[in-house]
């Protein structure tokens, strides 16, 4: 069954159960999760919260106690800001956008992932800003972006488009003071710090100014013991309801596999408040849910778009001298 609300709306009721979950957050997360069901407008949607809603029955739940943390220690501008970023115009209103041009044969992907090299010049700014613009117009709300040690010099992206979600990965040394007083008022930035016991630090600075931020481990060829159990235990220390595995070009399918079903297993026994969250697999898995057809994908410093999977370059031409329609039509060919 179909149904509408508008945005403004969703958005008064959000703050409203955001509210009333202070005094009882297991039901109140039991509610939104009842409520996605509800708006679910397809079978992909509806098994994924039905999934959510069988976890939420185990009344021992790690996931109860981090939305009560999440909710006395994060402040709920940005709660319900990135929220409705993320959720309403990433997931229902781009979503919309996104089958459309699917039926006239352009695949769009929901979520764009950037790796900027360093590069902080105010051309390579432009060229960004001018492709969130152009994101936006085919349903592309969510950005990732990795600043390579610079993410002050992009903080005007999320200034420029609060209404898209944005997920900054960063350095623990990078979340400086300065940082902290630009990117405060901008309540759809989430910060990712680099998972390692130097992260404490910078995790504190952002919990004691109210922020709503994430951990973020990389793996590669080799993943050893871990990521882990022992993992989503330091995030739950460091205090940060997300935990993102990134995976590295070149990472094999077999390493691939086996952290994804790792942390699938972790995700529905909750040993840890945390949520672990694979950017590729976890992302493949809501393009299925939202824009069907398509895989994660991202740009390189030099502006060519490739696959987050196995790092090919899926373009000969560029963000810099071709708008992203052209360049997602050469990457996804019709048929």
């Amino acid at each position: 069954m179909s149904h509408t609300l508008s945005p403004r709306l969703i958005e008064t009721v959000v703050r409203k159960m955001l509210r009333d979950a202070k005094d009882s957050p297991e039901r109140s997360l039991r509610n939104v999760v009842d409520l996605a069901l509800h708006f679910s407008v397809s079978p992909a949607q509806e098994r994924f919260f039905d999934t959510a809603r069988q976890i939420l029955r185990d009344e021992h739940s790690a996931y109860y106690s981090l939305v009560r943390d999440l909710l006395f220690h994060v402040d709920e501008e940005r709660l319900v800001s990135f929220g409705m970023a993320l959720g309403y115009n990433g997931c229902i209103a781009g979503s919309k956008t996104i089958r459309s041009l699917a039926e006239d044969g352009l695949r769009v992907p929901w979520f764009l992932t950037l790796d900027t090299g360093g590069r902080t010049d105010t051309y390579v700014e432009k060229a960004y800003q001018s492709l969130i613009q152009q994101g936006k117009q085919l349903g592309i709300n969510t950005y990732a972006l990795l600043p390579s040690g610079a993410p002050r010099a992009f903080l005007s992206l999320a200034e420029a488009h609060p209404d898209c979600a944005f997920v900054f990965f960063c350095q623990p040394e990078d979340i400086t003071t300065a940082f902290l007083e630009e990117a405060e008022a901008l309540p759809n930035l989430v910060p990712a710090i680099r998972c390692r016991e130097e992260a404490e630090d910078a995790c504190q600075k952002l919990r004691d100014r109210q922020f709503l931020y994430a951990l973020y481990y990389p793996y590669g060829t080799d993943i050893g013991p871990g990521p882990g159990e022992d993992l989503l235990c330091l995030a739950e220390n460091f205090h940060a309801p997300l935990t993102l595995l990134l995976p590295q070009p070149g990472c094999p399918p077999t390493v691939r596999k086996q952290v994804y079903e790792r942390m699938s297993a972790l995700r529905c026994r909750q040993p840890c408040r945390t949520i672990p969250w694979d950017l590729l697999q976890d992302g493949q898995t809501v393009d299925r849910l939202v824009a069907r057809d398509t895989v994660p994908v991202y740009f390189d410093s030099a502006g060519q778009l490739r696959s987050m999977a196995d790092g090919q370059g899926l373009t000969t031409h560029t963000l810099f001298d071709q708008p992203l329609s052209s360049l997602l039509r050469e990457a996804f060919p019709q048929g």
